[in-house]
């Protein structure tokens, strides 16, 4: 033992103080693996009871006995754990001078309380009993008062759930002895440090705990909390625990029928800083500012109903000092009134209780916030001298007055006639003096929240919003200010399609944008929303707009991707020349990319020159300048594709006519992944706006798929074949020829896919190759039932049940639920239904088991879609999937999931009974509750 405890001591100086870093590495591994061993426990707790260590030593030695308790309590036999909280409680009064140390031992025994709730009847009482008396003593108490509350919340602790909620109730109704006990010392307690802790106690007993009101309403500690926020010479330390008691209480006591007289208690001593938060304001003192401005905040939306179903003097002094909170130039305090805001308005607007007296009352308070929040949307004075972190900082607030504004324009009696008039004011009062001030600012703001409300303007509205759009040719030539006002025209595009009178003027405003690299990105975006939501307006105006296409070449790739998707929606809605429009929209990018095939020299002629006559033949296109990569100009022929969903004529001809260019791509630049990708997703797209007329290149691009995918594995070929199989997969002619790429493709993935270091390093090969092989089981089954691979895909797919890749994963998953549902589906094949069930009969056990272990190592927004199959396969298989799923849970550690637990979960899921769906539920969420310990279990 004694050398094994030496072996600890030398690693944990070398992790501390050896200056070599490879040295560091080592012993850190090294301590890791010894923490998951059960010698920890002994060696651990020799060394804490050993004098004469470093101090570093006795924190690795605390910190491993905390681990130990909370990930692998089940290692102990029941008789050791009296033994083990005997022990610590030793240590902790050994060490009760060194408060790192005392902390982990603290929360270490805070942790044992929780795992011996059988046992441990009444720890609380205990910990007092034994810890009640020196101030030593005392204060390693109030750390372990503080500690048990919030470690009952920790889900890293592997413990029964049921267990957990016993040892929660065990605290909760230990909670009054804890309020008597912070009582006691409360009344005793002289030093500045003691009433700190008391009161971080406090805070978090009553967060947990849901104390009555008579519990509360004569404890002093509520006179202590508060005299923490008044004292002359505040403690900033105490202030802060002060304050955070003062937001509990508020939190705890938002029942006005029940803590009334704890109310009538809190709101006056609340409402008694304000004095303390006007004079930080005076002083600009931004702590204090920022510390009462949480409080009030807390006050408005705890007793918000209270606020606006008794508007007394002071619940609308409430209101006034919020608004004084918001008029801060400090965001960080502005945006902690927002919630309250948000919901007061809510309430205040719904038509449930609320007179129109009441609404009329606050009317003055609404229009003082509409005009508070204008006014923080301009930009600051010293936007220029701002760094990019402190600039995107503005840019998230603002986005965030913007959703307040929106949120109080959803009641449109409220706010936005109001929010219309108020903007409409400030552009005109300071359009008229911009002459004299050059003041742009505000005039940017006020459309900025003209903007952020258009979705609660309505169509009919013929009043204001004219008004409105009548100034925006007027306004100054400054870019920031032109940007607004141009994004604004897109966003009212919905109400312009009404009134082309209207927009016609405005076609000037958005085209000078283009001509001013910080105005390029608002004018494309107004382009697309006015040509996506006026498309058939607009169509008359298409070759003036061409005229902007075709000087966009310098443009950025976004930029030009909205001018795209505008015009495109303006071309499919066309009566005529539709082909002439898609192909001047194709043609640049077309012979951009043929320019740079012939110019790889790599290139076979026959393969990559243009026909003859064709606009991509010539190298002279003024068009051809631009962003010169393969990469660039398919994402923009994407988008083009992408939006012709409704001119599959057009496409088709347009795509026969350049096959010659997406050939030579995929010959010339195999070796480029991102090229394979850009290509084959532009194919993609045209295939599936095309749609059967794309079967006479068919064969063709298969042909090449089949073949390059051998030598290249480029997941985009695979994803080409889904989407071919998708369209063509029920066509008897086209059957044969996608079950040889089917067996040509699935050979060759499943050469990559050959261990589990695989489907971390290629996670798209398995994304595509199994959602393709999900699609083909959908739309030409025969394909994968008659492939003698189909044995050799699911031992693949069991393999990569534990990848934690999002697609991967999900595809996975979704290529068994598939493969269950053919053998019951009405329309499969006998055959199919056969082969199927084949597959289940021989790898369901395998699945099934594949599936639970996955839960230790899947991130939790991906194990929530495994009760989803596991209820597809529990429906789909009956009592055949019982004794799959019977193995399975034996994989996972009684600690975690008792075996009572596991016929229960199994009971609950194959019930059949009229509570089968809700018992089904339960058993899930249990299910997935456990997953979480699952994990910490096998961590690393």
């Amino acid at each position: 033992m004694q050398a094994q405890v030496q072996e600890v001591v030398s690693a944990v100086t070398a992790l501390n103080n050896d200056p070599n870093v490879e040295t560091k590495a080592r012993a850190d591994k090294w301590l890791r693996s010894f923490q998951r061993t059960s010698a920890a426990w002994q060696i651990s707790d020799q060394i804490l009871s050993t004098a004469g260590a470093a101090v570093e030593v006795y924190h690795f030695a605390a910190l491993t006995l905390r681990t130990k308790i909370m990930f692998d309590f089940s290692e102990l036999p029941d008789n050791t754990h009296m033994g083990l909280r005997d022990s610590l409680m030793g240590h902790i009064q050994r060490f009760w001078s060194l408060p790192l140390i005392r902390r982990s031992l603290c929360i270490a025994m805070t942790d044992l309380a929780i795992q011996m709730e059988a046992s441990w009847n009444n720890p609380v009482q205990y910990l007092i009993e034994k810890f009640y008396g020196t101030p030593e003593s005392m204060e390693c108490l109030l750390d372990l008062l503080t500690y048990l509350p919030e470690e009952i919340r920790n889900d890293h602790i592997v413990i029964r759930v049921e267990a957990r909620w016993s040892c929660r109730d065990t605290l909760e109704a230990a909670g009054s002895i804890v309020l008597n006990l912070l009582r006691v010392c409360c009344e005793s307690a002289q030093s500045m440090e003691t009433k700190t802790k008391i009161l971080g106690v406090f805070s978090r007993w009553v967060a947990f705990c849901n104390y009555t009101a008579q519990e509360l309403v004569q404890n002093p500690l509520i006179a202590l909390t508060f005299e923490g926020l008044t004292d002359p010479n505040p403690n900033p330390d105490r202030q802060e625990v002060s304050a955070d008691c003062v937001c509990e209480l508020l939190k705890l006591t938002s029942r006005f029928d029940l803590y009334q007289s704890i109310i009538s208690i809190l709101i006056p001593n609340v409402m008694a800083l304000k004095p303390k938060l006007v004079e930080a304001i005076r002083t600009e003192d931004d702590a204090d500012i920022l510390l009462y401005s949480r409080i009030f905040c807390e006050l408005g939306e705890a007793y918000i109903e209270l606020i606006v179903q008794q508007p007394t003097p002071e619940m609308i002094s409430i209101v006034e000092i919020l608004l004084e909170t918001t008029s801060q130039s400090d965001r960080e305090i502005v945006s902690m009134t927002f919630r309250f805001w948000s919901d007061f308005v809510s309430m205040l607007s719904s038509s449930q209780g609320v007179s129109d007296v009441t609404k009329q009352l606050f009317s003055p308070a609404i229009s003082k916030l509409l005009h508070l929040l204008i006014g923080h949307l301009q930009f600051p004075s010293d936007w220029e001298r701002m760094k990019d972190d402190q600039r995107d900082d503005f840019y998230e607030f603002r986005t965030s007055v913007g959703d307040l504004l929106f949120d109080i324009c959803d009641s449109k009696a409220l706010g936005t006639d109001l929010c219309l008039d108020l903007s409409l004011h400030i552009l005109g009062s300071h359009l008229a003096q911009y002459n004299s001030t050059q003041e742009w600012r505000a005039m940017e703001a006020a459309l900025y929240a003209v903007r952020s409300i258009s979705k609660h303007v309505v169509v009919g509205e013929e009043t204001r919003v004219p008004q409105l759009i009548t100034v925006l040719p007027q306004l100054p030539a400054v870019a920031r200010l032109q940007q607004t006002a141009i994004v604004l025209i897109g966003e009212y595009s919905i109400w312009l399609f009404q009134r082309m009178h209207l927009l016609m003027p405005l076609f000037p405003l958005i085209i000078s944008g283009f001509s001013n690299v910080s105005t390029v990105g608002a004018s494309a975006l107004a382009l697309r929303d006015i040509c996506t939501s006026c498309s058939t307006a607009i169509v008359p105006m298409f070759p003036d707009l061409l005229k902007v296409f075709d000087n966009s070449s310098q443009f950025g790739g976004k930029d030009q991707d909205l001018i795209l998707e505008g015009l495109m929606a303006v071309v499919t809605v066309m009566p005529d020349n539709t082909v002439q429009a898609l192909d001047h929209l194709c043609t640049p990018y077309m012979s951009q990319l043929h320019q740079l095939l012939q110019n790889s020299g790599q290139a076979q002629q026959p393969q990559v020159n243009a026909p003859p006559g064709s606009k991509a033949d010539s190298s002279n296109d003024s068009r051809l300048v631009g962003h010169g990569t393969v990469p660039f100009q398919l994402e923009r022929l994407v988008v083009v594709f992408r939006h012709a969903q409704r001119i599959p004529d057009a496409v088709m001809s347009v795509g026969t006519k350049y096959w010659y260019v997406f050939q030579g791509l995929l010959e010339v630049f195999q070796h480029d992944k991102l090229v394979m990708e850009q290509t084959c997703r532009c194919l993609k797209h045209v295939m599936r706006a095309a749609k059967q007329k794309f079967s006479p290149l068919l064969l063709p691009l298969l042909t090449i798929v089949a073949r390059l995918f051998q030598v290249r594995p480029h997941s985009s070929f695979l994803y080409v074949a889904e989407v071919s199989v998708s369209i063509f997969g029920s066509d008897a002619q086209y059957i044969q020829i996608l079950q040889q790429l089917f067996q040509t493709l699935a050979f060759h993935a499943l050469s990559v896919l050959q261990n589990t270091e695989n489907f971390v390093t290629s996670p798209e090969v398995v994304s595509d190759f199994f959602g393709m092989t999900g699609r083909y089981l959908r739309s030409c089954p025969s394909a994968v039932f008659e492939c003698s691979l189909l044995p050799n895909i699911v031992q693949c797919a069991i393999l990569g049940l534990p990848t934690p890749h999002d697609s991967s994963s999900r595809s996975i998953y979704r290529f068994f639920e598939f493969l269950l549902l053919q053998t019951t589906s009405k329309s499969a094949l006998p055959a199919h239904k056969q082969s199927s069930q084949q597959i289940w009969d021989t790898f369901g056990a395998n699945i099934s088991e594949g599936v639970i272990r996955a839960l230790s190592t899947l991130p939790e927004h991906l194990i929530e879609h495994i009760p989803n199959f596991l209820q597809l396969l529990v429906q789909t298989m009956g009592q055949t999937a019982h004794p799959w799923l019977v193995n399975a849970l034996n994989t996972v550690p009684t600690a975690i999931f008792t075996e009572k637990e596991k016929r229960e979960f199994l009971e609950d899921i194959f019930e059949t009974g009229p509570r089968a769906s809700l018992r089904y539920r339960d058993a899930m969420n249990r299910l997935l509750f456990k997953s979480r310990q699952f994990a910490v279990t096998f961590r690393e």
